[in-house]
């Protein structure tokens, strides 16, 4: 009787654990209508809100100027310093990135010397290399750009963290360009 039971228990158990919408319950969750419009600014976080795992990750905030203008204090951020090998040097560079759908921003700093450090870097500088890109709804906008111009400035930088502001105007790469100012903050940690 135990050969039977046991087995018997275990795939109801996985069975409930699996879900599995009933043929009514589909029905009821087409009938019901949905919520379309967007969620008040000063609204609570649900649980389908991404939180930090250790706030004592940090963080990235940034205001947008142009097309695509808005602010934010993003959740989910990654910062990573990563040493890249070729043509007979080592490179090191620190990449900090930023995520809240729709928006994304990357920030990429290196020296001519591959030595990070303290200070002001910009884009188009030889010694100091700044590359970044700010995306808010399927629209990219990058330091490759003509007009394209600004600095962040690593106020500080150790084995785990980095923290700096940035002012950067970046551009979309397209036949009529269009710009889009960013600014903010950083303070976070930073993975070797």
């Amino acid at each position: 009787m135990r050969r039977i039971l046991l087995p018997l228990l275990t795939g109801l158990t996985l069975l409930a654990a699996c879900g599995g919408d009933t043929p009514s319950d589909e029905a009821g969750a087409a009938a019901a209508p949905r919520d379309s419009a967007p969620a008040a600014p000063d609204a609570k976080p649900t649980a389908t809100d991404f939180e930090p795992i250790d706030p004592k990750m940090g963080g990235l905030s940034l205001a947008a100027e142009g097309p695509h203008p808005g602010e934010w204090t993003f959740k989910d951020v990654n910062g990573s310093v990563q040493e890249i090998a070729g043509g007979g040097t080592t490179q090191t560079m620190l990449q900090l990135e930023a995520h809240s759908e729709p928006v994304h921003f990357k920030m990429r700093l290196t020296t001519a010397d591959g030595a990070l450090r303290p200070g002001r870097y910009g884009i188009g500088d030889a010694e100091r290399r700044l590359d970044a890109t700010y995306e808010n709804a399927g629209v990219y906008y990058t330091a490759s750009g003509a007009k394209a111009k600004g600095t962040v400035e690593l106020t500080s930088i150790s084995d785990d963290r980095a923290a700096g502001r940035f002012d950067l105007t970046l551009e979309t790469l397209s036949e009529t360009p269009a710009s889009s100012k960013v600014g903010g903050t950083f303070d976070m940690i930073v993975q070797r």
